[in-house]
């Protein structure tokens, strides 16, 4: 190992690389108000999540995880034989991260933008042909998500029409039993673009916010991924992009100190549409003319926590549905 020395501070250069990081990390890392300081809030075998002195969440991923909003990919398998913990000082300044003893380095990792231009976007895709593909997208949904979470919503609300491949007996979980009334009553405020509108939609999220067992919580996994969609959607304008950007914000503000930490952080970035990489990925094929194999980037984007993939797109099934329909 190599060892670093700087003013009252000794640092080691750990044996792994930042292959990637998101554009939006750098940003906060290099805002001109010099070091920023936070510990280690969670560990993971996968993922380590870093709490800053402003409430900022940022994330650590092996090399076997995508990128998401304020994430960092790094040359190792597994974080579990990293020697950090929850409590880990860690330090940040323009080009560096200091955990505990350890610093790395991101002045070769290759940048990744968390929010797409609309100006890097092709051409949208033809109605028809996205009706297709997000009937093959929900197919792959409903065949391989986890009924465990929301996913049975997509088969009982009363706000969409109901998939022709949706589970026969309509069957729901207890957590769906218990919530869906309230999803719908979110849903449909969500869609009103009236004066009314914010004032519905954030009664309506005040009562499922928070809802579910996990690091994020199945009714924010859903939140998000019903936002998202709704800004990515080509079709079915309700509002103004500037003024839907504005409700979202509203929520994530209301979801504080409701929800968990992660999960709240989650929901900010999701206001702007800001979301996983994988995500991402499936949400262009479904609207724009990208390429790629629609089934193999569901799939990806399931993957992800217990239900939370599955919940995601749960919700982002339900807002292109109702784009698509109106």
């Amino acid at each position: 190992m190599l060892t670093c020395h700087e003013i009252q501070n000794v640092c080691v250069v750990v044996n792994m690389k930042v292959l990637r990081v998101s554009e939006d990390c750098l940003s906060f890392f290099a805002d001109g108000s010099g070091e920023k300081h936070g510990e280690i809030h969670a560990v993971f075998d996968r993922a380590i999540n870093v709490r800053f002195q402003d409430g900022t969440l940022m994330t650590l991923v092996s090399s076997a995880l995508d990128l998401a909003p304020m994430t960092c990919q790094v040359s190792m398998a597994s974080f579990k034989q990293s020697g950090w913990t929850q409590g880990t000082s860690v330090v940040v300044e323009a080009e560096r991260l200091s955990i505990g003893s350890d610093c790395l380095d991101f002045k070769k990792a290759l940048i990744w933008a968390a929010e797409l231009k609309s100006a890097d976007l092709p051409e949208i895709l033809p109605r028809s042909l996205m009706h297709q593909r997000l009937e093959q997208f929900i197919t792959v949904l409903l065949d391989k998500g986890k009924p465990e979470g929301l996913l049975p919503y997509l088969c009982r609300t009363s706000c969409v029409p109901h998939p022709k491949n949706c589970m026969r007996d309509g069957a729901a979980n207890p957590y769906v039993t218990f919530i869906q009334g309230r999803l719908d009553q979110f849903v449909l405020a969500y869609r009103d673009g009236s004066e009314s509108g914010d004032a519905k939609v954030m009664t309506a999220f005040s009562r499922i916010v928070g809802f579910g067992p996990g690091l994020t919580p199945a009714t924010d996994d859903f939140v998000a991924g019903f936002m998202a969609a709704s800004l990515w959607a080509p079709y079915g304008k309700f509002m103004e992009r500037r003024l839907l950007v504005q409700r979202n914000q509203k929520l994530a503000v209301l979801a504080r100190d409701k929800t968990t930490f992660v999960s709240e952080s989650m929901l900010a970035h999701a206001a702007h549409g800001r979301i996983a990489q994988k995500y991402r990925s499936l949400l262009e094929l479904l609207c724009y003319g990208f390429q790629g194999n629609l089934e193999t980037a569901t799939l990806k984007a399931l993957d992800h926590g217990d239900t939370s993939g599955t919940d995601f797109l749960t919700g982002a099934a339900v807002a292109l549905i109702m784009s698509l329909d109106q």
